[in-house]
């Protein structure tokens, strides 16, 4: 919400900064670029975070033995 709000008032001080529609046009085109590069850039951030915390809890000793099928198995047969 709050990155919604910064485009907004970026299109809105910009079309009070310019006068000329040529650089009105170049400012809100440069806008829409830069929120699309900010956008890729956190879903990457977001990807490689969540990839991490994945390979945490794999590395974990537990799913280390899990995973090697060095668990020991109980029998609870009674």
């Amino acid at each position: 919400m709050l990155t919604g709000i910064g485009f907004t008032m970026s299109l809105f001080i910009a079309s009070l900064a310019f006068d000329s529609q040529i650089l009105m046009d170049t400012a809100t085109s440069s806008i829409l670029i830069s929120s699309l590069v900010a956008m890729l850039v956190g879903a990457v951030l977001l990807r490689l975070s969540s990839r991490e915390s994945s390979l945490r809890k794999i590395n974990s000793p537990v799913m280390h033995q899990i995973v090697h099928g060095k668990v020991e198995r109980r029998s609870d047969a009674r």
